[in-house]
């Protein structure tokens, strides 16, 4: 008898033990909300209009809703096992979970989503880490730039029209200006730890596809990114940069952006600066696009449950041989004309708890046309009242 509870005690042990040293966690961000946007474009004195309203974007908002599941276990002697899955739930209002997107030959294109039934991929990956030593990562990952540009953003990086993140989303965003790849496939990445404030991460990311039997071209995907953070008291510093070619059977495009981005915490309010250069062009030279880009915000605590922000955008963007008749769109597939950026977004959040907020948002960009595109512009103007929850 003695010796069957010596067994059972030590197996417990075992178990309490095991299970200490590894863990798994599920999380999610459920985020809906109501949308009314108008998205305008005139495009050498014609205009085409599209008003939009939805009482259930559930991708755009505050915050993307996603579903994750990540884990650590220990492998003694400081080192760990770090793993992360995580999809974004496309549509609430729906209960859509992704649509289908086409892909590149060959698979090239690292910024491309996969072509599956639950679709919008965030990050998933694997690694090893270290306290002393830093961390490798292998997988889909975001990007450096992106690092920068959504911790140095006073809205919290939402999707909602009138900043420099803001994309297309539930609403259209023809005047969008967003300069990056917010993630990016297939990346080996190095983060070391914090030294004397400072962090130093860097990212890398192939995939090509050779013909040894043929004469058919080579399609080929190169992405490589790189960031350095500084944290001092109340002061975070950014500097990040990214450069992607992607290189078909027709067409190579290089893509290349940098950024810089600060935040400092006054107190009373937290004060916010990003300024972007991003240039993308053909490998005979073409400049489809070449852009810098600036943001300054500022985010106040009110009061415990209550949090407003404000923020300003502006900027300007050319093409080499644009017409009056080019897009103004920031684009990757089309040379763009001559624009002047400019927007802005306010906001406000208010926290039921820690978990779940309300919140309402306004902002408005535009992309006007300058010298031979001067009858051009795009605007768009989105406001949007929702509910946010993070679990």
């Amino acid at each position: 008898m003695k010796k069957t509870l010596l067994a059972v005690a030590v197996i417990g042990a075992f178990a309490s033990s095991a299970q200490a040293q590894s863990s798994v966690t599920v999380y999610g961000v459920i985020d809906t909300s109501m949308n009314n946007g108008s998205d305008k474009v005139n495009l050498n004195g014609t205009t085409t209009t599209v008003n939009q309203r939805t009482t259930g974007a559930g991708k755009d908002g505050l915050a993307s809703s996603r579903l994750g599941i990540k884990g650590t276990e220990d492998l003694g002697g400081g080192l760990k096992a770090n793993f992360m899955w995580e999809q974004g739930l496309v549509s609430i209002g729906t209960g859509g979970t992704g649509a289908q997107l086409s892909k590149t030959a060959a698979d090239a294109d690292i910024s491309t989503q996969t072509t599956t039934p639950f679709v919008d991929a965030r990050e998933v990956y694997v690694g090893l880490s270290d306290a002393k030593m830093g961390e490798f990562r292998l997988g889909r990952q975001a990007t450096s730039v992106h690092s920068v540009i959504s911790g140095n953003s006073a809205g919290y990086a939402n999707n909602v029209a009138g900043a420099l993140y803001s994309a297309g989303g539930s609403v259209q965003n023809s005047a969008s200006s967003r300069p990056h790849d917010v993630y990016a496939n297939r990346v080996a990445s190095y983060t070391s730890p914090v030294i004397a404030g400072f962090t130093v991460a860097l990212q890398t990311s192939n995939q090509t596809a050779v013909s040894e039997t043929t004469s058919s071209a080579v399609t080929a995907a190169n992405y490589y990114g790189g960031r350095i953070a500084y944290t001092w008291n109340k002061l975070n510093l950014g500097l990040a940069t990214s450069q992607v070619d992607l290189n078909g059977a027709t067409t190579d495009i290089k893509k290349t952006v940098n950024v810089a981005g600060a935040n400092y915490d006054f107190g009373i309010a937290k004060a916010f600066g990003l300024y972007t250069m991003a240039s993308q062009k053909l490998a005979s030279g073409t400049k489809l696009n070449d852009q810098k880009a600036w943001e300054l915000g500022v985010n106040a605590p009110v009061t415990p449950m209550i949090d407003l922000w404000a923020s300003y955008l502006g900027g300007n963007s050319t093409g080499t041989g644009a017409t009056s008749s080019s897009t103004l769109a920031f684009s990757s597939t089309a040379v763009s004309g001559n624009v002047t950026i400019s927007g802005y977004q306010l906001g406000t959040k208010y926290n039921f708890s820690k978990r779940t907020s309300a919140y309402a948002v306004y902002g408005s960009q535009a992309r006007k046309g300058d010298g031979v595109s001067s009858n051009s512009k795009n605007e768009t103007t989105q406001v949007a009242f929702g509910l946010n929850h993070v679990f």
